[in-house]
């Protein structure tokens, strides 16, 4: 029953770190840097393994406190793992309001991060015709 225990409570941890990393302020990890799907994955795998966990106590265990704490700690991991991949993806895709320009006068200025991360200001294109790509990225 010990093992089921850790099971639980490692796949509660698993999902409130994938959480975690979902989050703007969360340092990049290079294991985990292909956008959002690997953290997806980490809170999934940590999903399972904490319904794992409490399904093995829950069969195979004598206290019934251990089994209601057990059995909170998965409706909370559970809910809190879903509620994290929701909240990702809904705030990902939220786009800023489109800014319009007629046509004909000068672009706003502007500094963004390119594909390599550098800081790219439309100051260095006065002057020349440029067109811009904005894309989501792999993930």
């Amino acid at each position: 029953m010990g093992f089921s225990v850790l099971l639980a409570l490692l796949g509660t941890l698993l999902v409130f770190g994938g959480a975690f990393l979902l989050l703007p302020v969360a340092p990049e990890l290079p294991v985990l840097s292909a956008g959002d799907f690997p953290r997806y994955v980490m809170i999934g795998l940590g999903m399972g393994w904490s319904l794992l966990g409490t399904l093995q106590v829950f069969r195979l265990g004598r206290g019934k406190a251990a089994k209601v704490l057990l059995g909170l700690l998965l409706v909370f991991t559970q809910v809190a793992g879903a509620g994290a991949i929701w909240w990702a993806a809904d705030y990902s895709f939220r786009l800023p309001a489109a800014i319009e320009t007629p046509a004909g006068t000068p672009m706003p200025t502007f500094e963004l991060k390119d594909t390599q991360g550098k800081l790219v200001s439309s100051e260095s294109f006065r002057g020349k015709r440029v067109v811009l790509v904005f894309f989501r990225g792999p993930w």
